[in-house]
């Protein structure tokens, strides 16, 4: 048997030396007689179904499970829950100390209410001294209005004593006088020829005096005019005088209207800046307290939901923890999902269906996707980087489930329904030609046929072009 064996390794290796192994066309197996059924048998008939690639992953059934951190950093005060404890939502874990935060709120709270209280009465302060100005501003404008009705009363009256005074009835007086001066120079003549005739005739000479008697009264008319020329000058003078002084005393007042004006509106800006900044400290100030009790509250650690701890950290009083990293895993076994090793995101949303088999059955799965910065986080850190997916089920389906039960996820993509396909062992490459062909059968006789080909699994091609639906093709053993 042996020598056999041997004679059979020497005749082979005789052929391959001669060539027979480079021939451009593969050798096509042994074939049998056309079987109709579909078969992984020799020959096949092509027939219609549905088409997909499937990637398959292992996983494992596991429980929501939510990690539970502090916002702020501190110092344990007391710790309520243990790994394997089951609680109820609400249930207070873990507590930081926050004697010193409330001792700080309560300050902050007392100096923000003095601070509104100070505002306040600093606001009032300055309102009054504004109404003040403002008073002050009005006497000021009646001043003002009176000082100016004076100075038109007495403008008024100026005008009219220079009405009084005025040129022309001056000029009517002097002819008058030249009238009279012929008169009186009339009388000379006559008194001058009287003399010789005195002793002659006295009782002429003796009618002269009334004559002359009659000319006092009109001599005593000129003072009196003169007079009253001087009383109204000097009347308007001092009409001119007051007038100047009204004047003067209405420009000053003027002048401090315009300066309490300005002082005015200094004032209410400042008031107006005033209360921006108050409000603006007293904002900051809100904000700080509010912070703080935010921090107080989120000094107590509280379950989320009714569950079970499966993990935390080991503290006792005294012991520090820092925010943000997580101190308690508390896990909802009425949730389940189903982990398995990371699949891309990017295969994960080109699929055509996720899904899983669990037991007997199978189950739709909803991708919950990782933060992008945890998952950065987690390939800088070389952690264990994985997937996960919800269960879609009812209530009663999702009981009959456990945490830690196997399952296999699925992954469908370039979904074809209805597609011709054939076994991928009937679908052969030609390196030379660079074309897809099968081997078909035609009443019992071989027949080379190229094919075009669209999605292929490890089992089975879809034929787009080059074949119909039960033509019989030779698969390759």
């Amino acid at each position: 048997m042996r020598k056999k064996n041997k004679w059979a390794a020497l005749l082979l290796a005789l052929m391959m030396l001669t060539g027979c192994a480079q021939k451009a066309e593969r050798t096509a197996p042994e074939l049998i007689e056309p079987v109709e059924a579909k078969s992984n048998a020799a020959v096949c008939a092509a027939y219609i179904d549905d088409i997909y690639r499937n990637a398959y992953y292992s996983a494992v059934i596991k429980p929501y499970v939510e990690p539970l951190s502090f916002k702020v950093s501190g110092s344990v005060m007391s710790v309520n829950g243990y790994p394997g404890m089951m609680v109820e939502e609400g249930d207070v874990l873990i507590e930081l100390d926050q004697v010193s935060l409330r001792e700080r709120a309560e300050q902050l709270q007392t100096d923000l209410d003095y601070a509104q209280q100070d505002d306040k009465y600093t606001n009032t302060i300055a309102e009054l001294d504004i109404q003040i100005l403002q008073t002050e501003l009005r006497q000021l404008t009646e001043t003002e209005t009176a000082l100016k009705e004076k100075a038109a009363a007495l403008q008024e009256k100026a005008a009219a004593l220079k009405d009084s005074a005025a040129p022309p009835e001056a000029s009517e007086t002097p002819p008058e006088e030249t009238e009279t001066l012929p008169e009186a120079s009339e009388t000379p003549p006559e008194t001058s020829e009287a003399p010789p005739e005195t002793s002659e005739t006295p009782p002429e000479t003796s009618e002269i005096p009334p004559e002359t008697s009659e000319i006092p009264p009109e001599t005593s008319e000129t003072p009196s005019e003169e007079d009253d020329s001087t009383s109204a000058d000097e009347e308007l003078a001092l009409v001119e005088q007051e007038i100047a002084q009204v004047e003067e005393e209405l420009t000053r007042v003027e002048k401090e209207i315009a300066l309490k004006e300005n002082e005015i509106a200094q004032k209410q800006a400042l008031l107006r800046q005033d209360k921006e900044q108050h409000a603006l400290d007293r904002r900051t100030q809100q904000k700080e307290l509010n912070a703080l009790n935010a921090s107080l509250e989120d000094n107590v650690l509280c379950a989320p939901f009714a569950g079970r701890i499966v993990y935390g950290d080991i503290l006792k009083p005294g012991s520090w923890v820092q925010a943000e990293d997580p101190v308690v895993f508390l896990a909802d076994d009425s949730k389940l999902s189903i982990e398995c090793d990371y699949i891309p995101v990017e295969a994960i949303e080109a699929a055509d269906r996720v899904y899983a088999h669990i037991g007997e059955k199978e189950y739709e799965l909803r991708y919950i996707p990782i933060d992008p910065d945890e998952l950065m986080s987690l390939t800088i850190s070389g952690a264990e980087i994985t997937s996960t997916f919800e269960i879609i089920a009812s209530e009663e389906e999702l009981r009959a489930l456990e945490a830690g039960q196997y399952a296999a996820i699925f992954l469908w993509s370039d979904y074809e329904a209805d597609a011709l396909v054939v076994p991928s062992g009937a679908v052969m490459y030609d390196s030379v030609e660079r074309r897809n062909y099968v081997y078909v059968d035609e009443n019992g006789t071989r027949e080379k046929r190229t094919v075009e080909i669209g999605i292929g699994t490890t089992s089975r091609v879809q034929i787009l072009e080059g074949l119909e639906e039960g033509d019989v093709v030779y698969v390759e053993n």
